[in-house]
């Protein structure tokens, strides 16, 4: 039983200790993605930066990780600075809110968004019509995703302002 309590005690006054240069307040960062670059080269290009991310060789390219938006943002222009050929996805802090909104006019995407925009009084980015590869004749209707920017409006307001009674 002194065992236990000792292993217990033990494993509660141990620190976490979080991943070097990771705080816990961040987010995960999108990879930065090396291709036609040889690795040589990408390890001659990065010796000169003031950061040492990871890096993991895949099929697609070499893959560079960082652990912060402030890491990023510095691999990211020391890449561009040394013409070095990658691409990367948009972080997830500046990616609009998308919804996929059923029920409205079938109508042209253009219209919609004209129409959400002068009657509902939102902010709408683009609208974009889902297709179905086959009709169903059971559904009439053409779903919609909306993206609007981020921290506009809430799924609860959206469905208030857009509900079928409004159309």
């Amino acid at each position: 039983m002194a065992a236990a309590s000792t292993a217990e005690t033990a494993e509660k006054n141990t620190p976490v200790v979080p991943a070097p240069g990771k705080s816990d307040g961040e987010k995960k960062q999108p990879p930065l993605v090396v291709k036609e670059t040889s690795f040589a080269r990408l390890a001659k290009v990065m010796s000169t930066c003031d950061l040492q991310p990871e890096h993991k060789l895949t099929r697609y390219g070499t893959k560079i990780t960082c652990f912060s938006s402030d890491d990023f943002d510095t691999v990211q222009a020391h890449l561009k600075k040394n013409k070095v050929q990658f691409y990367t996805h948009g972080k997830r802090s500046a990616r609009p809110h998308r919804v996929v909104m059923r029920g409205l006019p079938n109508a042209e995407p253009d219209y919609v968004k004209e129409l959400l925009k002068t009657e509902h009084q939102l902010d709408v980015l683009a609208v974009h019509a889902i297709r179905r590869k086959q009709q169903l004749p059971a559904i009439d209707e053409t779903p919609f995703i909306v993206p609007f920017p981020k921290g506009h409006t809430s799924l609860k307001e959206l469905s208030s302002k857009t509900s079928p009674t409004h159309w």
